[in-house]
């Protein structure tokens, strides 16, 4: 699992979880969490899964099989975002545009649906856009930025 999943993982040791990965491609990363997660003394998980590329659905369908756990969401993910209340979700993992306004927008749309005392997370910080959109985004936000391999985390301070 990933680091800053990782840090998702220990900090939602509760029963039920609602997570968000922004940027699935083939759907590797989130059958690792949704492994992970339910095999880890019961605990549940429901995963929204978001791409803007419609052949990520089938791709990512048959590596993650028919289950109850997911819902794969086709389209540009600051539109999605709009679709959920703020504060819905424990932790968004963000990982869909790797340049600096993308991924500046993303966090934006991304950063009021997680819940306070949540995470917001994601991959690519070894790419120099993505690290600026980041650093950028956590200072604006008085966030503490943790970073491990290429990954990056932050919990969302209480209003």
């Amino acid at each position: 699992m990933r680091p800053a999943l990782h840090e998702c993982f220990k900090r939602f040791k509760e029963l039920q979880c609602k997570g968000a990965e922004i940027g699935i491609e083939h759907g590797e990363n989130a059958f690792v969490i949704l492994r992970e997660w339910l095999l880890s003394n019961g605990r549940e998980i429901f995963l929204y899964l978001v791409d803007i590329d419609v052949k990520c659905e089938k791709i990512a369908t048959e590596r993650l099989g028919t289950r109850d756990t997911y819902k794969i969401i086709i389209g540009d993910s600051k539109e999605v975002a709009k679709q959920f209340a703020d504060g819905f979700f424990d932790w968004v993992y963000v990982d869909d545009n790797h340049e600096y306004e993308g991924a500046r927008s993303s966090l934006e749309a991304w950063y009021p649906k997680v819940k306070d005392g949540g995470i917001l997370c994601g991959h690519d910080f070894n790419m120099e856009q993505v690290e600026d959109a980041v650093r950028g985004f956590f200072a604006r936000n008085k966030m503490e930025l943790h970073t491990e391999e290429i990954d990056w985390w932050g919990v969302k301070c209480q209003a």
